[in-house]
């Protein structure tokens, strides 16, 4: 009871000194986890209501207390670490930090006071921290993001994020002890009903990433006076988060119009809701974008959208990369009906849209892509390759096709889809359904194609005829390969490097020629023998991973890791801990 007398009094009065014990010199484990020789504290997640700063050793420079149920930050809990430079209390229950809980840490650089309970900033608590570099406080339940003066000392400030869901909007005067100081990052979180932004908030803030999260849905005009703020400005990242947060935009008035005079390397919509007209206000306004993203965005189509036949308004989005990611309905896509907007985007990247269908115009517009990215979307084979589409001429400069992680199951018509891709260097068509004979017949790729990755899928030996011979690098690797199809590699005179790792390849071939290879991964197959012969036709084979496979200890096996590791003309990559006896049976385990 005493104890709760005491901590309640100091609570309330602030003033009461208690008499310090002296710290006992051992660290308790089940508080924090003490590492880094006494320089790093992991107290994360312990359940704690105090900070344990008895049992810690004054040596500490970093100190990680996220994840507890601390309350209140008193003037004792950091005293007795004056080396300490970064200081974690995120995701905490504090409600009140106290004026001099930080007087003797004037190191710090880093603190992180993020998803807490604080009913204001604690300005004074801060005031001695002249060094301090990152403070990331938003989330809290401050209802204003007023900063005191004393943020205009803090001149080395790199990273300051702040505001909470109780912030109802933004005031001219509230940032302006940053207006001399040069920031790296910057964000701001409002309320989920913004009732108010006066013009000139964001006007002072100097930085290279601005983040706000704020939703208009009452107030959409005050996106105009955002984009205001921050326009002829130079940032490398913007990112809005939760635009519009409850309903779609309906009005008639371009609210993007600012964006025109707005300078970022990328921009990034996170969340928010889209429809067809909000999306297209966007698209028109960029003109100093280089890399645009859309995530996690729920988009719908306006119930009066009426296809009239007409053309995109959209023809000139100069972006070096759109990202679609994350979408909840893949008629984002058509947005507008038709794909003018992709004729002059670079690299695009549409990943979990689950779309089922890419129509016969869209490839038409791909004129300066040279990046496609659709992996991770469920993808079969009638989605991507219809046989009433004319693909000559199409994708002329794409380079890089990315279909991964999908449900693929026919190299053939992967083969016809792509064969007018003049250009196409590189495949990737890993984790799909690949490999089934019957679907791996006649197929004709582009002589241009020299990286093909086909790991994660289920190969019948066969099936290797229908794959590249062009390549100078392929990866086979967990493909179920019982054996190798010498026929297949003997056409494939500019393969430098090959991945076989974890098949269930069963022997070499001792005449294997391949003059170009350099690089082989066999690890983690079935065979038990390899000799001098098995890679006497590969003169240029450099790198190879051959172990953990089920070896015969031979005297022939034992002559070849001789020799191979004595004339040092080929690196065994993971020798010699991976190899390993398997037969017979008393040299099981046995460390070549």
């Amino acid at each position: 009871m005493i104890c709760i007398f005491l901590h309640f009094g100091a609570l309330v009065v602030g003033a009461l000194t208690s008499v310090t014990p002296p710290p006992p010199s051992t660290t308790d484990a089940r508080l924090c986890r003490v590492f880094n020789s006494g320089r790093s504290a992991d107290c994360v997640g312990r359940q704690l209501e105090s900070v344990p700063w008895r049992h810690l050793p004054s040596s500490l420079e970093e100190i990680d207390l996220s994840y507890n149920k601390l309350q209140v930050i008193q003037a004792e809990d950091f005293s007795h670490f004056p080396k300490l430079h970064s200081l974690s209390l995120k995701y905490n229950n504090l409600s009140h930090i106290y004026s001099d809980a930080f007087k003797n840490n004037p190191g710090l650089e880093v603190l992180d006071i993020f998803n807490n309970s604080l009913l204001e900033i604690p300005a004074a608590a801060l005031a001695p921290l002249l060094n301090l570099k990152k403070l990331y406080m938003s989330n809290n339940l401050y209802k204003n993001a007023t900063l005191a003066d004393t943020f205009s000392t803090f001149v080395g400030l790199q990273t300051l994020s702040l505001g909470g869901p109780l912030v109802e909007g933004l005031k001219k005067e509230d940032f302006q002890p940053l207006k001399n100081i040069r920031l790296q990052e910057f964000a701001i979180k409002c309320s989920s009903n913004l009732m108010y932004y006066e013009p000139g908030s964001l006007k002072v803030v100097q930085t290279q990433k601005l983040g706000f999260d704020m939703a208009i849905d009452q107030r959409p005009k005050a996106l105009i006076d955002m984009l205001g703020d921050i326009a002829n400005k130079t940032f490398i990242a913007i990112q809005i988060r939760n635009l519009f947060e409850f309903m779609y935009y309906t009005g008639e008035q371009d609210i993007f119009q600012g964006l025109q005079r707005v300078r970022a390397y990328q921009l990034i919509f996170h969340r928010g809701k889209f429809n067809e007209n909000l999306l297209r206000m966007a698209l028109l306004n960029l003109k100093a974008i280089k890399r645009l993203r859309f995530q996690y965005i729920d988009f719908a189509r306006s119930p009066t959208f009426v296809d009239n036949g007409e053309a995109s308004s959209i023809t000139n989005l100069d972006l070096d990369k759109l990202d679609l990611w994350y979408i909840s309905n893949p008629d984002v896509l058509r947005f507008d009906w038709r794909f003018t907007w992709f004729n002059r985007i670079k690299s695009i990247s549409i990943q979990y849209v689950y779309f089922n269908s890419v129509p016969c115009d869209s490839w038409v517009e791909m004129k300066e892509l040279t990046v496609l990215d659709v992996s991770n979307n469920r993808l079969t084979d009638a989605y991507v390759f219809n046989q009433l589409c004319n693909y000559k001429g199409t994708a002329p400069n794409l380079r890089l096709f990315n279909m991964s992680t999908n449900e693929l199951t026919s190299l053939k018509d992967l083969s016809l889809l792509t064969k007018e891709f003049q250009q196409l260097q590189e495949m990737d068509l890993s984790r799909n359904k690949l490999g089934s004979a019957a679907k791996s017949l006649n197929c004709v790729w582009q002589k241009s194609i020299t990286r093909f990755i086909v790991h994660h899928n289920n190969f019948e030996s066969s099936a290797l005829h229908c794959l590249p011979t062009s390549v100078e690098f392929l990866d086979l690797s967990f493909c179920e390969l019982d054996q190798l199809d010498m026929q297949y590699f003997s056409k494939t005179s500019q393969l430098k490097e090959l991945h076989l790792s974890g098949n269930k390849i069963k022997y070499i071939p001792s005449k294997w020629e391949s003059p170009s290879l350099w690089s082989l991964s066999l690890d983690g197959n079935s065979f038990g023998l390899i000799s001098t012969e098995s890679f006497q036709d590969m003169p240029l084979l450099s790198y190879l991973r051959a172990g953990n496979n089920p070896y015969h200890c031979t005297c022939e096996l034992h002559a070849f890791v001789q020799e191979t590791i004595t004339k040092d003309k080929i690196n065994l990559t993971d020798w010699p801990w991976n190899y390993k006896c398997y037969h017979p049976e008393p040299l099981l385990n046995t460390v070549i």
